[in-house]
C-alpha cells in the first residue's frame, strides 16, 4: 500500500474520467443549409448480380466456395436477400449455409493493374533531380497494397551527355488511331464534336505538334480555343478540298492565314505550330518549310482534334514551351559538330558549337515526329573523330524532344542516388498529392542495372491500407533529389485497352512534385500494381449475416434459390464483403453435395455483366479476385481472377444526398450527425450514413416533418484519423433543409495521469470497475472489480491504469 496522506481540508475541483465515454468537443455545427431534394423509390430489388452460369463447384466436407461482393458504384446498398444458382447431388446430410462475412487480406496477391504485354513502341521517362514520375491507379476495394513492379535502368557512370532541362509540357500519344466519325465536316468545329484530348490546359504561348493522316477527307486541329468556344479559335484544316490552311475563327467567321495546295492522297503529315504573343509560326511537312503570320486575336485554351469520315486519324500530340524550337547542347568546345538522328538513325538536324561551346539543333523544322533517337558529337564538321554517340542503355536513347537541353562532359563520373518508391494519395484532379504519403520504400542504386529490367518492390510486412473508391499514385524519384545529370529511366508503354484517358493517368513533374502534368492518355508505366487478395475471415465476430437451405429445399435440377438474410448487410461505395458457402458440420461427400454454378471471363470480354461493372474487366485493366474455392475448410483458398459465382443480392439502393469533410485527431474520434427536413411522398424516409471507414448506420423516420433526426450516433467507432468524409445516402422522397454535425472526444486511454485531465495533482475519490477488471494505482496497488470509495483524500495518484476492462468510471479531486 502507498503511504497514506490525510488532509483535513483540501481545495480543488471534482472531475471524472469515464473510459469508453464521449465528450462534446464543440457545439453542433451547420454543415449545410441549402435545400436538398431527393426521390429514390423504396422498393426491394436486385442490387448486385452475376447471372451467367456454366461451370460448377461441388460443396461438401471441407470443400467451400466464396465470392467477393463489392460496391464499385456511387450508391449505398442495403442487402436483405441472397440467391445462388445450382442443385444438389444425392442427399446432402447437412444444410447449405450462406454467410456474408468480413474479409481479411491473405498472403496471396493479385495484379489489379498490369501493363507491358503491348508490343507497340515504348518510351522512356527520366527520373533525376527535380524530374519525378508517377503512375496513378484506382483501388476498387478497401484492401492492402502488396507490391509494385516497373521496368527501369540507370545510366553508366561514364555517360557523357546528360539531360539538364526538358521543355516538353504534355504528350498525348496514340489517342486517335481509332476511327472517329462525325456527321459532316462543318459540325467538327463546333462544340459537341469529337475533341481530344479532353484537357483544359489553359496555355497561352506554346508549340503544338501533331501527326495526322488524311486521304482527301477532313482533319481539323483546333487549339487555343477560348474556354472551349470553337467559334473563337485558331486551327489547322487539311482534307477534302485538296488544300490545307492555318486559320482563325472569330465570331464564327473563318479567315485563312496561311494556305497550302496540292495535298497528295493517303498521306501522313507532321504539323508544328508555334504561338508566341501575336506571332504564329507553322511547320507543315507537306511543304517542308516554316511559314509565319502576325495576328493579335490570341487566346489561351485547350487543344482539340477531330476528324470527319472513317479514314483520317491524328496521333502523337505534343505540347512544348514556346522556346522549345531548338535542342541545345552545352559544354562543347567551339567548332564541335553535332547531329540529331531520328528513330531510323537518319540525320534530321545539324549544328556547330559557337564560341561559348553551345550547339543549337533546329528541331522545329525536323520532318519527323518526336522523340528523336540520338545525338552524335564530332570534333568538327569533317566527322573524322567521334566524341560521343548516344548509347542504347541511356535514358535519352529514343527519348529526345524539342526544347531539351543537354550538358556534355568529356570525363564524367556521376553519383547515382538510391531510388525512392512512394505510395501517395491523389488529389481531386487525380494528380499525386505529395503531402499525403502513405508508405515509402527505397531501392538501392547498386541493385538497378544499366540495361532495362523489371524491379519489384515488396510492401511487406505492413502492407499499407488502400481505401476502396480512391485514387493512389506510385511515385518514383531519386533519393534526396539525386542528380539530373544521372537520371534513371523508367519505361512507358501504351495500352489501347483503356478507352477513357483519365482512368489510369501517368504524371510527370519537373519541380520535385510541387506541380504535376498528366501525360499520355494511353501511356502507363510498364509494370504491375498488386493488392492483397480478399479471403473470408473465419473468426466468429466476422459474421455479418447468414441464411441456409436444408437438402429438402434444393432440387436436383439447376435453379435459383433465394432466401432472406437474418440481418441486413450494408455496403457503401468501396466497401466489400465475402459471400461464403459451405455444408453445415463439414458433412457430405462426393456423392452427397451442393453444386454451385459460376462463370468465367476472357481478357478481351469487355461487355460481360460482371458484379463490379467495369472495375475488373479489360475496360479498366483492373483484375480483382472474385471467385474463391477451398478444399481444407477455409484454411487456404484457390484464386480464380477471371471467374464469378452465379449469385444475386437483393435489397435497397440509397442515393447520395450530401458529403462533407471533418477533421479528427488522436482525441476527437467520434461524430454525431442529424438532418432537418420533411417527407414529400409516402410516409417514411431511410438514411444510410457513413463516416470515414465506419460501419454504415441506418436510421429512418415516419414523421412528415424531420427535426434533428439522428443519422449517425457518437457511439459508433470511426477507425480513421485526420480528415474523414461524412456521407449521407437516402431512400424515399423528400427534402432536407439543414444538416448538422458535432465532433466528440472519445475516452479510450487506459492509463490516466494528472496531466491528462489538466491538473497538477489528482486525488482518487471513487472508482467503479466492472467485474473481471482491475485498477493499478501508482504502479503498485491493484483493486478488483466493484465500487471503491476513498475518504479524507487518502490517495494522491500519479498514474491510474485500467486493466482487462473496456469501461470504468473514476472520480477525482483535481488541484491546479
Amino acid at each position: 500500500m502507498p503511504q497514506e496522506i490525510k488532509y483535513s481540508k483540501l481545495e480543488g475541483e471534482t472531475t471524472s474520467y469515464i473510459l469508453g465515454s464521449t465528450i462534446p468537443a464543440e457545439n453542433m455545427q451547420r454543415l449545410n443549409t441549402t435545400r436538398l431534394s431527393f426521390s429514390q423509390p423504396i422498393s426491394e430489388g436486385t442490387v448486385q448480380q452475376q447471372t451467367a452460369t456454366g461451370s460448377t463447384f461441388d460443396v461438401y466436407g471441407n470443400r467451400w466456395a466464396a465470392q467477393i461482393i463489392a460496391n464499385g458504384g456511387t450508391n449505398a446498398l442495403k442487402i436483405t436477400k441472397v440467391a445462388w444458382y445450382g442443385l444438389k447431388g444425392g442427399t446432402p446430410p447437412g444444410s447449405l449455409v450462406v454467410e456474408i462475412c468480413k474479409f481479411i487480406p491473405s498472403q496471396n496477391d493479385v495484379a489489379i493493374y498490369t501493363l507491358g504485354t503491348d508490343t507497340r513502341v515504348a518510351q522512356h521517362e527520366p527520373i533525376g533531380g527535380d524530374y519525378i514520375a508517377a503512375q496513378v491507379f484506382y483501388a476498387p476495394l478497401s484492401t492492402r497494397l502488396t507490391s509494385v513492379a516497373f521496368t527501369i535502368w540507370k545510366p553508366a557512370q561514364n555517360a557523357k551527355l546528360a539531360l539538364r532541362k526538358r521543355k516538353l509540357l504534355y504528350r498525348f500519344d496514340n489517342l486517335f488511331d481509332l476511327s472517329w466519325t462525325c456527321t459532316y465536316s462543318s459540325d467538327n468545329i463546333k462544340v459537341g464534336g469529337t475533341y481530344w484530348p479532353r484537357e483544359a490546359l489553359n496555355i497561352a504561348d506554346a508549340i503544338y505538334e501533331v501527326e495526322f493522316y488524311t486521304a482527301y477527307l477532313t482533319v481539323y486541329i483546333i487549339f487555343g480555343a477560348r474556354a472551349g468556344d470553337t467559334n473563337n479559335t485558331y486551327g489547322f484544316y487539311a482534307g477534302a478540298t485538296n488544300t490545307a490552311r492555318y486559320f482563325k475563327k472569330i465570331g464564327g467567321t473563318e479567315t485563312a492565314l496561311i494556305t497550302y495546295t496540292g495535298l497528295s492522297t493517303a498521306a501522313t503529315y507532321l504539323l508544328r505550330i508555334r504561338q508566341v504573343g501575336s506571332l504564329h509560326q507553322v511547320y507543315f511537312s507537306f511543304s517542308n518549310d516554316v511559314r509565319e503570320v502576325t495576328d493579335t486575336a490570341r487566346s489561351s485554351g485547350t487543344v482539340f482534334v477531330t476528324t470527319y469520315g472513317t479514314t483520317p486519324w491524328a496521333d502523337n500530340i505534343r505540347i512544348y514551351e514556346p522556346d522549345a524550337d531548338y535542342i541545345t547542347i552545352y559544354g562543347l568546345s567551339p567548332g564541335n559538330f553535332v547531329e540529331l538522328l531520328d528513330s531510323s538513325d537518319t540525320v534530321r538536324a545539324t549544328a556547330t558549337a559557337d564560341d561559348q561551346g553551345v550547339a543549337r539543333l533546329h528541331a522545329f523544322a525536323a520532318a519527323v515526329k518526336a522523340p528523336f533517337r540520338g545525338i552524335k558529337i564530332y570534333t568538327d564538321s569533317s566527322k573524322t573523330t567521334t566524341l560521343y554517340s548516344t548509347d542504347t542503355s541511356e535514358a535519352i536513347y529514343d527519348n529526345i524532344f524539342p526544347g531539351d537541353e543537354f550538358e556534355y562532359q568529356s570525363s564524367p563520373n556521376y553519383t547515382i542516388n538510391d531510388l525512392e518508391v512512394l505510395l501517395v494519395e491523389c488529389s481531386e484532379d487525380r494528380s499525386p498529392n505529395m503531402s499525403r504519403v502513405v508508405a515509402a520504400r527505397t531501392v538501392s542504386a547498386s541493385s538497378i542495372g544499366t540495361s532495362p529490367a523489371a524491379v519489384t518492390v515488396d510492401f511487406a510486412p505492413d502492407y499499407p491500407e488502400l481505401t476502396g473508391g480512391k485514387y493512389y499514385a506510385v511515385v518514383l524519384r531519386q533519393k534526396d533529389g539525386g542528380s539530373i545529370f544521372a537520371p534513371y529511366a523508367v519505361r512507358l508503354r501504351e495500352t489501347h485497352r483503356q478507352r477513357e484517358p483519365t482512368y489510369y493517368p501517368f504524371f510527370r513533374s519537373a519541380d520535385g512534385g510541387a506541380t504535376w502534368k498528366r501525360q499520355g492518355g494511353l501511356f502507363c508505366i510498364e509494370g504491375s500494381i498488386k493488392m492483397a487478395i480478399l479471403a473470408p475471415s473465419l473468426y466468429p465476430d466476422a459474421l455479418l449475416a447468414l441464411t441456409s437451405w436444408d437438402a429438402s429445399e434444393v432440387g436436383t435440377t439447376a435453379a435459383w434459390y433465394e432466401k432472406a438474410l437474418d440481418t441486413p448487410v450494408y455496403l457503401a461505395p468501396g466497401d466489400a464483403a465475402v459471400l461464403l458457402l459451405y455444408q453445415s458440420g463439414g458433412l457430405g461427400d462426393a456423392s452427397n453435395y451442393y453444386s454451385i454454378h459460376y462463370a468465367t471471363w476472357t481478357d478481351s470480354d469487355t461487355t460481360a455483366s460482371d458484379l463490379y461493372g467495369p472495375l475488373n474487366k479489360d475496360f479498366w485493366k483492373c483484375y480483382f479476385t472474385s471467385f474463391l474455392t477451398s478444399t481444407d475448410g477455409g484454411a487456404t483458398w484457390s484464386i480464380m481472377t477471371n471467374g464469378d459465382m452465379s449469385f444475386q443480392l437483393k435489397g435497397y439502393t440509397a442515393v447520395p444526398l450530401f458529403s462533407a469533410n471533418l477533421a479528427l485527431d488522436e482525441k476527437i474520434k467520434r461524430v454525431k450527425a442529424s438532418v432537418t427536413g420533411r417527407v414529400l411522398t409516402g410516409n417514411i424516409i431511410y438514411f444510410l450514413t457513413k463516416v470515414g471507414r465506419s460501419k454504415v448506420k441506418e436510421s429512418s423516420t415516419t414523421s412528415m416533418f424531420l427535426t434533428d433526426v439522428l443519422v449517425f450516433p457518437e457511439s459508433e467507432p470511426i477507425p480513421d484519423a485526420g480528415t474523414v468524409k461524412l456521407t449521407i445516402y437516402v431512400v424515399g422522397t423528400g427534402e432536407v433543409q439543414e444538416i448538422r454535425a458535432q465532433r466528440f472526444v472519445y475516452n479510450e486511454k487506459k492509463v490516466v495521469t494528472p496531466k491528462d485531465l489538466g491538473f497538477a495533482e489528482l486525488y482518487l475519490l471513487k472508482a467503479v470497475v466492472p467485474e473481471g477488471g482491475s485498477l493499478k494505482i501508482n504502479e503498485k496497488t491493484v483493486l478488483g472489480g466493484g465500487t471503491h470509495s476513498f475518504s479524507e483524500f487518502n490517495y494522491p495518484v500519479r498514474k491510474v491504469e485500467i486493466i482487462n476492462a473496456d469501461a470504468a468510471t473514476l472520480h477525482f479531486l483535481g488541484v491546479k
